[in-house]
């Protein structure tokens, strides 16, 4: 996803900052050089530069302790990016400006990025399709007001300098806002669900799509599937545009999204192409083209100047690394042990997992109860309140460990809940475990089958026979060839039927 991330370098004035404050700072051995941290808008869209952060707890604090002055760096970039195998990462990094989704990306703050990323990502059954359009600004930085001197404390930081002696860290945390991106983007994405990883494979393999042309292609061959086949395969396209005009979206696309099965599939593809049409042309000239410039400080982005743009992200710097002035507001900087980090990345990895699960098997019984039994139907409803608690469960522990990351805390409470456990009758307070091969549904698609439909048709074209375009409007009803000598395609076609029942002609003949 590093297409998606713009351009971060500094300005000249926060160069030459961050040059003077590393020669300036004394050796201290309790300070390490840790990246600045990079926390989505979806946190919070409303923070102004200069406030406090608490990169451990990764939450802002209700403080401005450093002055500065504001002034734009950069220009308006646009890029367009494709994706195939759209993951749950993914969908969250496009949904925050391209911000890199891994340990330091607090997933489960994740709040509605969570319910589009679980119903669009790619998985064992459902492959991902996504064009993303992003258009930056110049970002706000925060410059010292003296470049000179460097940051500074501005009147509040001199105040909690004085008044909380001792207690500094709960106020005014260990970094502070020194970058606010704006941004706007489109997103079109097309999923298509298959009832196991065969049919993924084997049908998938004859779809091919050109997500940057919003073009799929379908095998003539998958004409030969049956209607009840071709229905099981689910096709959802779907288009999301925050910033910009989102109301010439509905004008221009009044569906924004569509469902549809490989039986009909005419629609949803028309819908991607109009779509990605959009997202590549009409959506970019929506925003306004704005220089930045590194000389000087001067006001923030005009709300007229911005209008169509949106907080996608914040940077923040380390007190440490800002300025000598500015080691007053941290006494030092508390590691957080790998034995935490380990279990935020574990519980996360298993919460998105958990989510992937329970839509799944809702998906399941919602929309492909024709292929379900009733204990097939009845298992999956016990899959999906287990998958849901799991979830909750993963949750809830990630939560606690992201919001008490020092010293024990995290270990703690995730030992405390695994003795609950052990303690309680009620299933609902221990995770759960499933048979995952459940969320599949056995299908009786055989490519095997229809591929000799269509060898026999080929051969058929090729021996003369029978003019290819005729050949081909036959299979576009589903129709294959009986012939009068499997042996000898040459001596002609007695009728055309049905592959299902042309397959009961051919024996051995046109397999492999």
């Amino acid at each position: 996803m590093n297409s998606f991330v713009n351009n971060l370098a500094c300005g000249k004035f926060a160069r030459l900052t961050a040059l003077a404050s590393v020669m300036a700072l004394p050796a201290l051995s309790n300070i390490g050089l840790a990246q600045a941290s990079q926390i989505p808008a979806t946190v919070s869209d409303h923070i102004v530069l200069g406030t406090a952060y608490d990169s451990g707890r990764e939450k802002f604090l209700n403080h401005q302790p450093v002055a500065g002055c504001v002034h734009l760096s950069g220009n308006t970039e646009a890029n367009v990016t494709y994706k195939n195998d759209t993951s749950y990462d993914d969908v969250l990094s496009m949904l925050n400006g391209g911000v890199e989704v891994g340990i330091d990306f607090p997933v489960v703050r994740a709040n509605a990025g969570a319910t589009l990323a679980t119903e669009t990502a790619s998985s064992k059954y459902v492959s991902s399709f996504s064009l993303y359009s992003y258009v930056s600004p110049p970002k706000e930085k925060y410059s010292p007001v003296d470049v000179n001197k460097g940051y500074t404390l501005s009147t509040t930081g001199n105040e909690l300098v004085q008044q909380t002696a001792g207690e500094i860290y709960d106020v005014a945390g260990d970094e502070f806002v020194s970058e606010i991106s704006y941004g706007a983007y489109m997103l079109v994405n097309m999923r298509i669900e298959y009832l196991n990883e065969r049919d993924k494979l084997e049908i998938g393999g004859e779809l091919d799509v050109d997500i940057a042309g919003g073009v799929v292609n379908v095998n003539g061959r998958l004409n030969y599937l049956d209607e009840e086949e071709k229905q099981s395969v689910r096709i959802v396209v779907r288009s999301l545009q925050n910033g910009g005009d989102p109301l010439a979206l509905f004008q221009t696309i009044p569906s924004n999204i569509m469902a549809c099965t490989l039986e009909n599939p005419a629609p949803c593809f028309d819908l991607l192409k109009r779509s990605v049409d959009y997202a590549k042309n009409t959506f970019p000239d929506q925003l306004r083209v704005i220089q930045g410039s590194d000389q000087g400080c001067k006001s923030i982005l005009d709300p007229s100047e911005n209008a169509g743009y949106n907080v996608v992200s914040y940077t923040t710097s380390r007190y440490d690394q800002a300025s000598v002035e500015l080691l007053q507001l941290v006494d030092q900087y508390e590691p957080i042990n790998w034995t935490t980090t380990t279990l935020i990345r574990d519980h996360e990895k298993d919460y998105k997992a958990a989510l992937i699960d329970q839509e799944r098997a809702e998906r399941l019984l919602t929309e492909y109860g024709v292929w379900l039994d009733d204990t097939h139907a009845e298992q999956l409803k016990v899959i999906k309140a287990q998958a849901n608690n799991n979830a909750w469960l993963h949750y809830r522990i990630a939560q606690y460990c992201r919001d008490n990351p020092y010293g024990t805390a995290c270990h703690d409470y995730n030992s405390q809940v695994d003795n609950e456990c052990n303690a309680q009758s009620a299933d609902n307070m221990c995770f759960a475990s499933y048979d995952e091969a459940l969320l599949k549904v056995e299908s009786d698609i055989d490519q095997s089958s229809w591929s000799q439909c269509e060898t026999a048709r080929s051969k058929v074209a090729q021996s003369g026979s029978v003019q290819d375009s005729v050949t081909q409007n036959y299979r576009a009803l589903g129709w294959a060839p009986v012939l009068i000598d499997n042996a000898n395609p040459v001596s002609g076609v007695s009728a055309w039927m049905p592959c299902g029942y042309a397959l009961t002609t051919y024996g051995d003949h046109f397999k492999g």
